[in-house]
């Protein structure tokens, strides 16, 4: 005869074994996702900045318009 506490008890620990793995899952994919939505703007300021004309090399540039928003 199957032991049925002993079926819920698995069954309760695979539930939440799996929330779990879904909640670090779907933090993991927006971390990511906003981490490239922060690249990609500072990469929008940077071009607007047009660091050529400023005469800052291409690295320099990404450090300029925060410095600049922050005064």
């Amino acid at each position: 005869m199957v032991s049925w506490g002993r079926v819920a008890d698995l069954t309760q620990r695979t539930i939440v074994w799996s929330m779990v793995g879904l909640t670090v899952y779907a933090g993991v994919i927006l971390t990511r996702r906003s981490y490239g939505m922060i690249q990609r703007h500072r990469k929008i300021k940077s071009l607007e900045l047009s660091p050529a004309d400023e005469g800052l090399p291409q690295e320099m540039s990404l450090a300029v318009p925060e410095a600049s928003e922050q005064r």
